[in-house]
């Protein structure tokens, strides 16, 4: 196993291939809810980016330069809550009152227990439950884009004439994408393998034999061969980073089980497989619904003329690198409301 794990070094983003296939709204929810309900904690995928210093800059200088006493500020599809908070930074000394916005109950349950002031509404950001013009300040980072173009309008809508608005959104081709596009490919590629399932069968078996090391338990390899065969492919292919290193972690530690199993609890093994099973494809289904969020060109193009009819000035749009490598990572609009 280890020999052929080893050359796991290289992702599939200069492939030309297929665009993932889109998800159902029902379940994108549900899987983004069991994600922050903290369920899938073992393949929830880490979003450095989220925090990234080049986008707390971004938001810092946004709300610094607001220039108005307590000001409202919604917050859409908050997620981890990380533009309220640097909201409150930057807005300390301007008494600011935050609303957070988000489908995921979950998710506003963790904001408010982080940033108890804030208000919170788990609705649709295609269709807001606030008035016209209740808003100073409307903010979104990797989340708007999610709920479609009807959300666009009701960003507008709620926003006061002399308003601002940034929102931060996934860049299609971009490093982000990218990544997320490797994930959802090597995830569906290692359901479909029979891994997991043929090292269900194995933790079946060395269960019923006792741990024994005799002639009436089963060669593990034998019973894996193919699903090993296939995810050594996978690792090798997308490197272990792939699936932020959850397949690498479920094909080793299986390994290890499989050599030294009487060094393990058999019973919890198989709780923890079947975890792995049953979270999978929630992991997959979020992947997949970043990448049918992120935007082309002509989409922002879009997106811009659908903020002008509803009377926003919209500076430039503009690509932000994340990276370190220059390499384009998510878009940025910034507009401000007509008077």
């Amino acid at each position: 196993m280890k020999k052929g794990q080893a050359n796991a070094s290289r992702g599939l983003s200069n492939m030309s291939i297929k665009e993932p296939e889109s998800s159902h709204p029902r379940d994108v929810k549900a899987a983004w809810n069991s994600y922050w309900s903290g369920a899938s904690t073992s393949s929830r995928p880490k979003a450095p980016e989220t925090s990234h210093p080049a986008l707390l800059e971004l938001w810092s200088a946004f709300f610094a330069s607001t220039g108005k006493a307590n000001p409202r500020l919604l917050d859409i599809a908050s997620g981890d809550g990380i533009v309220p908070q640097v909201a409150f930074e930057a807005l300390a000394t301007s008494s600011p009152d935050i609303t957070c916005s988000d489908v995921s109950p979950v998710a506003l349950a963790a904001i408010e227990k982080r940033m108890p002031s804030v208000q919170t509404c788990s609705c649709d950001a295609a269709q807001l439950p606030f008035g016209a013009g209740e808003f100073d300040l409307v903010t979104s980072q990797f989340g708007i884009e999610y709920a479609g173009r009807d959300a666009i309008p009701e960003a507008a809508r709620v926003l006061r004439p002399g308003g601002r608005l940034q929102l931060v959104l996934h860049l299609r081709g971009g490093d982000i994408y990218q990544k997320c596009r490797d994930n959802l490919l090597a995830a569906e590629e290692f359901m479909e393998s029979g891994f997991m399932q043929q090292a269900q069968t194995v933790f079946d078996n060395l269960l019923a034999t006792g741990k024994s090391k005799g002639r009436d338990r089963e060669n593990p390899v034998e019973i894996m061969t193919p699903g090993i065969e296939k995810t050594v492919g996978i690792i090798n292919r997308f490197g272990r980073h792939v699936t932020d290193g959850t397949i690498d972690t479920i094909f080793m530690t299986v390994a290890r089980i499989c050599r030294s199993p009487s060094r393990f609890d058999l019973a919890e093994a198989q709780h923890w497989l079947k975890t792995m099973c049953e979270e999978m494809p929630g992991y997959a289904t979020r992947m997949r619904s970043m990448c049918d969020a992120a935007l082309r060109k002509e989409d922002v193009d879009a997106l811009v003329s659908e903020l002008e009819k509803h009377s926003l000035e919209v500076d430039s749009p503009r690509p932000i690198s994340l990276s370190g490598k220059g390499a384009d990572s998510a878009w940025v609009i910034r507009a401000t409301k007509v008077v």
